[in-house]
């Protein structure tokens, strides 16, 4: 699947909706956490963890299941990521 055909398509979506969802939620309760920031991240590694998981055809559980599975995986890993490197430690005001 070419990357147009992937930004064009539901699972792309879905993407975008998990990382909202799971960097707002990341924001929203870890302490001392630029809440912007975590859902910014939260859609990066969602969209990246989707475009791997695709590429290496890693799961076929079902139409809905394998993207929202990939963009959680996804943004846990790319916020705890920034978390243990200091990306996200400090909280505007």
């Amino acid at each position: 699947m070419e990357i147009g055909e992937i930004i064009r398509s539901l699972d792309f979506a879905l993407f975008l909706i998990v990382g909202i969802v799971v960097g707002g939620l990341y924001g929203q309760f870890i302490k001392g956490v630029n809440f912007i920031q975590s859902i910014v991240i939260g859609i990066i590694g969602s969209v990246i963890s989707g475009f791997v998981f695709d590429w290496l055809n890693f799961m076929d559980i079902g139409d809905y299941a394998d993207p929202i599975i990939a963009g959680v995986v996804g943004s846990v890993i790319l916020l705890t990521l920034s978390r243990v490197l200091g990306a996200t430690n400090k909280k505007s005001s």
